[in-house]
């Protein structure tokens, strides 16, 4: 299944939001088996995303992760590659701080490339990235963290940035085709808002929190076109005016949620959150997206645009965060499965037909957990086949011992173990070798190794379901 993932929306990125981002991108892929689907305003400025970048095997496990199109990027509005929508991002960056160096603006802009360790005075930077990806140039930021030790730390994570970035735009395992298909804008989901609203009988508290919100949304689009009220920023701009309220903060949680619906179903193939052909099915999913979301910010784990000082330092702090997913782990799973699968021919899509999205994704779940439970019996069956190899192989040399002991009347004496033991090693190797060559058989270390991989990994999958029990009223 295609998952396009409102926890990794480039406004979540208090501390908080950043860990579950991570945990829904890494819950998708271990417990679920899914696919999922960054669009391109996630991979320019998703902090819960790019979280990973700050460590480095969390970085090469989800570079990995792409390679094998378990994380993909949508494409979208001709730009044909992760690297071509960057590049005119950073275009317009540069261009702002030309203006503001020069004089055109007397206030700070601020233009920064928000999930990168920028400033407002990082033009030199802006443009080093920007000719890093435009020429693969990557070891240009290897060489300034060698030349400037004090600063090494953030060349490092643009290193990883600007690799990410090429290996999204080259692979083509990482590449999601374009939906060609009409799509709904966020004004579509906006007005459809507006009408859950008027048809609504009894209120909710969360309806009632969505009212307050949508008044002061109407009254300050009016005068404005549809054309421009397509894009949040707009609507980020015309709230930014309004006093810091209960009912502008509802306001701004409507946008986001309206304009994440609009990019999921921007994406082809993917699995909504809502039914689209029942307009109740919406209402619940909204109503319950909006309630998590309102419950975010009044217990301060989500961060409104207009306090966005936070905001700004959660994005350019460039240490480590605390408690990132277990990612090695999860790409040793990923692989094994995927591996597995390509060598049994299973099919790469079960069958995961259900009247409701919690019954698709659960059937999707049970395909993916006993697809890891075959693998592993898989890697199991081949260690106990090497196992009784070797113990045939030196049955067979200890009988030749007794064998040339009785024909010489005398035992064989230490030279003779020792070759006898040698002997027991090389047809043990080659025969080993001439199974796996033929029959495309892993060798007995790399076994041995995806079955103590695999102690740790069943043990994440348990953590994980007991968590998904618990969170479900023990249901799952």
């Amino acid at each position: 299944m295609n998952i396009y993932l409102f926890e990794l929306d480039s406004v979540r990125n208090s501390e908080q939001e950043i860990a579950a981002g991570q945990n829904a991108l890494f819950r998708e892929i271990v417990l679920n088996g899914n696919t999922v689907i960054l669009a391109y305003n996630q991979i320019s400025d998703s902090a819960a995303f790019w979280a990973g970048l700050k460590d480095e095997a969390t970085c090469k496990a989800i570079m990995e992760l792409c390679r094998l199109g378990r994380i993909q990027v949508s494409l979208y509005a001709g730009q044909r590659t992760a690297a071509q929508y960057v590049l005119k991002h950073l275009e317009g960056c540069m261009h702002q701080f030309a203006e503001w160096k020069s004089g055109k603006h007397s206030t700070n802009q601020t233009f920064y490339f928000s999930l990168a360790p920028l400033d407002d005075y990082d033009g030199a930077v802006l443009e080093d990235v920007y000719h890093a990806i435009q020429y693969s140039d990557v070891q240009l930021f290897k060489e300034k963290a060698l030349a400037k030790p004090a600063y090494a730390e953030k060349y490092t994570f643009l290193y990883r940035y600007v690799e990410l970035i090429l290996l999204l735009s080259r692979s083509e395992t990482s590449n999601h085709q374009q939906k060609k298909d009409d799509m709904r804008s966020l004004m579509d989901y906006w007005e459809q808002v507006g009408r859950m609203q008027a048809d609504a009988q009894e209120a909710t508290e969360t309806e009632k929190v969505l009212a307050r919100g949508m008044a002061v949304l109407q009254r300050v689009s009016a005068g404005v076109s549809r054309k421009e009220l397509q894009r949040r920023s707009v609507w980020y701009d015309l709230l930014n005016a309004e006093p810091d309220s209960e009912e502008t903060n509802a306001a701004e949680a409507i946008i986001d949620l309206c304009y994440n619906y609009a990019v999921e179903d921007s994406v082809s193939g993917v699995e909504k959150r809502y039914a689209s052909d029942d307009p109740d099915d919406f209402r619940r999913q909204f109503c319950t997206d909006m309630e998590r979301y309102w419950d975010d910010a009044l217990k301060g784990r989500h961060i409104f645009h207009r306090q966005d000082d936070a905001r700004k330092n959660a994005q350019t702090e460039i240490s480590v965060p605390a408690h990132l997913p277990d990612w090695t782990t999860a790409l040793n799973l990923v692989r094994r499965n995927v591996k597995f699968a390509r060598k049994h021919s299973q099919k790469a899509a079960p069958d995961i037909q259900g009247k409701t999205r919690e019954e698709r994704v659960m059937r999707q779940r049970k395909s993916w957990l006993k697809l890891s439970d075959r693998s592993m019996r898989y890697n199991l069956l081949l260690a106990g086949m090497y196992a009784a190899e070797f113990v045939v192989i030196s049955y067979i040399l200890n009988e030749v011992q007794e064998f040339v002991t009785g024909w010489l009347g005398a035992e064989v004496g230490i030279a003779g173990k020792l070759l006898l033991n040698f002997l027991s090693i090389v047809f043990f190797g080659l025969i080993s070798s001439d199974l796996f060559s033929r029959f495309s058989l892993p060798d007995i270390l790399e076994t041995v190794g995806q079955i103590v991989d695999g102690v740790y990994e069943n043990k994440i999958l348990f953590e994980l379901k007991k968590e998904d029990r618990a969170q479900n009223g023990g249901t799952n």
